[in-house]
């Protein structure tokens, strides 16, 4: 491997996993080098492990010409401990419960009424497309008609079409949300039955139609179960008027008369059912939606950061707000955060925004996710000699440091040394009205080396980095981006006398701009919001207030994601039906599997041959017809799945197009450079006029400031010549449009650039797929349409078969 490219590899990540066994060092090795100093009392360092300062020798002074070897390793030794995993999400772990939940919630999630109607229309469209499943529990009873004793059952209640009328949603105040629909219609079908309670014992068996005027009123009612939002299965108010039911079919006119005298009896009951099955089916849909929330986000083993509700929702007159924890924790190493290094703010209680839904986001959440990183070890780093790769030129010796601090060589000349990285306190972390976040960290660097057989601190600089962030919404998920590093430094322990702090100074803040887009990268990860499946972000908007920040955001509904799959439905056995109506054992009836009300109200069986000679092709055709169904299905949810993911990476993509372009931006027009020690001043035009020399410029260099703010181009001695003539060139060289904005990209971010194009590539592959499947979705539909087709076309003749029968057999 090229040890050139090797600090931009680990930088952005590239084969982490697979170095990593070669260069972390084992948790047996760093017991083996932990030991506290028995031949003196000098002094401990309290860090990952414990070493003597005191017992040192000295050594003569090392040679201090290998400045750029110093750099080199510093880089590469910076860029892998930086290096981080993927976020893993989980809910539902019983980490522990929320007594110590900070009193004021460092989330807080509110919906305006604009986002209430939205909830609503999508509500409708759900119990639209849920209604045709709604289980109604059987009807039955006996009543008298013309007095006379009759017993009547109505089963398999279910809606086939309905149109919903108009609607309001609105706020009651302390308690939750009321749902009004008015002048609904419906039409369904339903399975009947009725048997003469005295001589003759009369009955009849079949199916009708219904039609009905509906209007509803639906009560939601939250509360806090296990952290998550829950609703309570309170029955609907239903209002049936204008029920009419229908038998077509030969005969029809006496059940029809018998069915009108019954109707005022099968409204109440079905009303009373309905009011029933609403809450037990519709809340069941949203609770187990609602569960499905992450409410705890494992951002790095052992952090947890914990979006649990910590009071029960409040329902104002306009607004609907419920309330979220929004602290971290080592779950190894549960400690409330204190208030002095957690700030606890009070959010805001009204809407700024005008969007649907406004988020609250205080100082506390950063502060207590950057505590449990303190508290967990992970803001501590330990450099070694063994992570440098034995095939990598520079060792991590006190002779390479020797270019950052001669005095270090001078002292010990060529020991093994390490480096540690200790945060000493909680990072502050601010929201900052106006302008964005500042973020600010106490740190202590430690250079340690092997004296004999004992690791001794060398040396101990104090450093404090100021940074300037932004935060980014990508999806469901929030983080943070860091435009610039500054620092100081200060020498605080030395045992090798006075040492000039400015070249070490240098080589940090160095380190520090050159990790800042592979920090970046790592940021992306980020928390996520509380979301339901199915809604995604359409619009935001991101505003700092004093001391918390606020999201606005506009949903977008996809009901494929939400709607649990449809199942078939129950079909009548009038076998076993009929057995218990005539009193009759089911044994009896097994030759009889379908039966129907003839003109004279007695009953004719039809054998299992017949029917299965005239129904054969049918039921063949349905459950041809139900796999079609259930792979569209299939096909469907996949296709708007990726298309989701596409749209976010799109968003993603054009943000940080904005931000090339910002940045390319301030870039001076003229640019004097510092190229092998020769200065040369060039046009930018002129470093962006030809692709191939720049990709050599910027592949094998880093451009970075000297102090007379010249840029310094760190590039191979037998490369100076032909840089030199490429700068110095007047001639203008021709370009593409498309080679241009490639140039602009290498300028800003060199190796980056070879990174997003490639997620390009694979992105404009994974559309072609979309494609690809969309119009397979579409020849699935057309055979699907064409197989609904020739079923009804068959069930038709099916029925016009059963009717000669009957014909024949009348006559």
């Amino acid at each position: 491997m090229d040890y050139r490219t090797y600090p931009l590899m680990i930088a952005r990540g590239d084969s982490y996993c697979e170095i990593e066994d070669e260069v972390i060092a084992s948790d047996e090795d760093d017991e083996k080098r932990t030991s506290s100093c028995e031949a003196c009392s000098g002094f401990v360092f309290e860090g990952i492990t414990s070493f003597c300062s005191k017992c040192s020798h000295q050594r003569p002074h090392a040679h201090g010409s290998e400045m750029k070897a110093g750099l080199i390793i510093l880089l590469c030794l910076a860029s892998v401990v930086i290096a981080r995993e993927d976020v893993k999400c989980y809910s539902h772990a019983p980490i522990r419960s929320l007594f110590d939940a900070p009193t004021v919630p460092g989330f807080s999630t509110a919906f305006s009424q604009k986002g209430l109607d939205y909830v609503k229309t999508v509500g409708i469209d759900i119990l639209k497309k849920r209604l045709p499943t709604l289980e109604v529990p059987e009807v039955n009873g006996t009543t008298k008609v013309a007095f006379i004793s009759v017993y009547y059952e109505v089963k398999n209640l279910h809606f086939k079409d309905i149109e919903f009328g108009s609607s309001d949603i609105t706020i009651v105040a302390g308690k939750g949300v009321q749902v009004n629909i008015k002048d609904s219609k419906a039409e369904g079908s339903l399975d009947w039955h009725w048997q003469q309670q005295s001589f003759p014992h009369l009955h009849g068996t079949g199916s009708a139609t219904f039609s009905l005027s509906l209007s509803l009123s639906l009560f939601f009612q939250f509360e806090a179960e296990k952290d998550h939002l829950q609703l309570e299965p309170i029955p609907a108010t239903v209002d049936i008027s204008d029920l009419t039911v229908r038998v077509d079919a030969t005969g029809g006119w006496f059940y029809n008369t018998l069915l009108w005298l019954l109707e005022g009896i099968i409204k109440g009951q079905v009303s009373s059912a309905l009011e029933t099955a609403f809450p037990s089916t519709i809340t069941g849909d949203i609770n187990q939606a609602l569960m499905q929330i992450p409410v705890r986000q494992q951002i790095v083993h052992p952090v947890v950061f914990d979006i649990g509700l910590v009071r029960q929702p409040l329902f104002a007159d306009s607004v609907f707000r419920f309330y979220e924890a929004g602290d971290s924790y080592d779950e190894n190493n549960i400690q409330p955060c204190p208030k002095e290094e957690c700030p606890v703010v009070e959010l805001p209680s009204e809407l700024t925004a005008s969007r649907m839904v406004q988020m609250y986001m205080s100082d506390f959440v950063p502060s207590s996710l950057a505590r449990a990183f303190l508290l967990s070890g992970l803001l501590q780093y330990r450099v070694t000699p063994d992570m440098v790769p034995p095939t990598f030129p520079f060792q991590l010796t006190t002779k390479v440091l020797a270019a950052i601090c001669p005095r270090l060589a001078k002292f010990y000349p060529d020991n093994k040394a390490e480096l540690i990285v200790n945060v000493t306190s909680t990072p502050k972390v601010r929201f900052v009205e106006g302008r964005g976040v500042d973020v600010t960290i106490d740190g202590v660097l430690s250079v340690l080396v092997l004296n004999d057989t004992q690791w001794i601190e060398a040396l101990a600089i104090e450093n404090v980095i100021h940074a300037d962030a932004t935060v980014k919404l990508g999806g469901w998920s929030v983080y943070g981006q860091i435009s610039n590093f500054t620092m100081t430094a200060a020498v605080i322990r030395s045992t090798i006398g006075r040492v000039d702090i400015e070249p070490v100074h240098a080589s940090i803040q160095f380190i520090l701009d050159y990790l800042l887009p592979a920090a970046n990268v790592i940021l992306k990860t980020g928390i996520r919001l509380p979301a339901v499946p199915g809604f995604s972000i359409a619009q935001s908007d991101i505003f700092y207030g004093p001391g918390y920040l606020s999201l606005g955001l506009d949903l977008a509904y996809n009901a494929a994601a939400f709607l649990p799959k449809v199942t078939d439905r129950f079909v009548l056995n009038h076998s076993t039906w009929l057995a218990k109506s005539l009193n009759v054992p089911a044994i009896h009836m097994d030759r009889t599997v379908k039966w129907r009300t003839a003109t004279d109200g007695f009953v004719v069986a039809m054998t299992k041959r017949e029917r299965k000679k005239m129904n054969s092709v049918d039921e063949l055709t349905r459950s041809r017809l139900r796999e079609h169904r259930e792979v569209f299905e299939r096909y469907e949810r996949d296709c708007l799945a990726k298309v989701q993911k596409l749209e976010e990476r799109t968003q993603q993509y054009k943000e940080q197009q904005r931000e090339r372009e910002e940045r390319l931006a301030q870039v001076p027009a003229q640019i004097l450079l510092n190229v092998g020690g020769q200065v040369v001043k060039a046009a930018k035009s002129t470093l962006l006029k030809r692709e191939s020399l720049l990709s050599e410029m910027l592949s094998s260099g880093k451009w970075q400031a000297d102090k007379e703010g010249r840029l310094f181009l760190d590039r191979d001695a037998d490369k100076f010549d032909r840089v030199l003539d490429y700068l110095q060139s007047d001639k203008e060289l021709r370009m593409t449009e498309e080679e241009s904005e490639e140039l602009e990209f290498l300028w800003l971010y060199s190796e980056e650039g070879r990174i997003k194009m490639e997620d390009t590539e694979r992105a404009q592959t994974t559309e072609r797929g979309l494609d690809m499947q969309y119009r397979e979705t579409e020849k699935m539909m057309t055979v699907v349409q064409k197989m609904e087709k020739e079923t009804e076309r068959r069930e038709q003749k099916r029925r016009q078969a059963e009717e000669y029968i009957e014909e024949l057999r009348e006559t």
